[in-house]
């Protein structure tokens, strides 16, 4: 059990602070196992992003964080606005 708490915290370490789904597959026979990451929720992307703790409890009244959106290029780490993306195409 330990080392699937291990495996688990080593694989996710660069989300710290979120929740972030995790599944453990389990051979019984061999008592091998594999862990596999998930992506985090939209909300806790969101959470990291702004830098907050967490969401607004009221969001139509306060508001905690104000966030442009962007598309991200698979081909290259450049960020590109949605407006700059709908003019070009």
């Amino acid at each position: 059990m330990l080392q699937i708490v291990n495996k688990i915290n080593d694989l996710t370490k660069s989300y710290a602070g979120m929740k972030v789904p995790v599944k453990v597959l389990v051979d019984i026979d061999d008592k091998s196992f594999d862990v596999e990451i998930g992506t985090p929720t939209t909300s806790a992307l969101i959470v990291k992003e702004l830098g907050v703790e967490k969401g607004s409890g009221t969001p139509k009244a306060t508001k905690v964080g104000n966030m442009s959106l962007v598309r991200r290029s698979r081909k290259s780490s450049s960020r590109t606005s949605i407006k700059e993306y709908t003019r070009r195409h």
